[in-house]
């Protein structure tokens, strides 16, 4: 069997944890071990943690990218490695389905998984089941990030060059491991079915509104308040650190998205760019916009 490293950043989160690594340690199928960077709780997480077979790092409060990134770049080697969210429920077959996956793709080229959830609210009672099928490419995840974290499982080939990367500026973990494969080349596998609950509760540390008008607000708030040029840098971070390992598809897709607010022309390129889709009309409108008044 494959051994699977569980990475898991905590923070205050008495509430759920429990639940959460119980169902990671009823996975099927596969070794799991579980490495746990704390990132500064004040609660009854860590006293929570010394009753199970956990790893543990206690931190400062870093943040939750910061100590996601901590852990990637530094737990022992596993076969694979998974990312954990504090307060969500796993189906026992969650990481089984992903390594069954990611071993069918080539050896010695980065890979990574990542799959719908289905919304749970505090109680674990069912909110939304998720059916989306993205357009899986670099172009697409510019457009809307796809690969949620708390599904994504990633091999070394992938883990390797994080590793390496040494960038400035980072939006968030998961959008950052599924950038970074793609623009290597890398093998990304979505899949459609679900297989764990993501709990959806006030003390979420990030979250997804579950409701058509929560989302709507959610996408227009970030439309027109968010001017931080994520995408932007992103594609600018990525060019720093793998420039010499990409391919010049990749690298021109970069440049045109870390350039387009240089001039009404790259903007309009970028807009009529027909590969800047990622499946879902709204959201390729909503980008389209962004573009437009420069805020990617």
């Amino acid at each position: 069997m494959k051994t699977v490293a569980v990475l898991m950043s905590t923070y205050n989160g008495e509430n759920y944890i429990k639940e959460q690594i119980e169902s990671i340690f009823n996975q099927k199928g596969v070794i799991v071990k579980l490495y746990v960077r704390d990132d500064g709780s004040k609660d009854r997480t860590l006293e929570i943690l010394k009753d199970y077979n956990v790893n543990l790092e206690k931190g400062t409060n870093i943040g939750y990218i910061k100590s996601f990134m901590w852990l990637i770049k530094n737990v022992p080697f596993a076969d694979y490695y998974a990312l954990a969210d504090q307060d969500d429920v796993w189906d026992e077959d969650k990481l089984y389905r992903a390594v069954q996956q990611l071993e069918n793709c080539p050896d010695h080229e980065p890979a990574l998984y990542s799959s719908n959830t289905r919304y749970i609210d505090a109680c674990g009672h069912l909110l939304r089941e998720i059916s989306f099928k993205p357009n899986v490419s670099l172009e697409s995840s510019f457009v809307k990030n796809f690969a949620t974290g708390c599904t994504i499982v990633f091999n070394n080939d992938l883990r390797n060059y994080i590793k390496i990367g040494k960038p400035e500026y980072i939006s968030c973990h998961d959008t950052w491991l599924c950038r970074c494969c793609l623009a290597l080349n890398g093998n990304v596998v979505f899949d459609v079915k679900s297989t764990m609950g993501y709990r959806q509760h006030q003390n979420n540390s990030i979250g997804a509104p579950t409701s058509y008008l929560g989302k709507l607000e959610r996408h227009l708030k970030q439309l027109f308040t968010d001017s931080s040029h994520s995408r932007q840098r992103t594609a600018a971070e990525i060019l720093k650190s793998y420039g010499p390992f990409l391919n010049e598809h990749n690298k021109k897709t970069l440049t045109c998205i870390e350039n387009y607010n240089s001039s009404l022309i790259n903007k309009v390129h970028l807009i009529l760019n027909k590969n800047f889709t990622c499946g879902n009309r709204f959201n390729d409108f909503l980008f389209k916009i962004a573009v437009l008044i420069g805020w990617i």
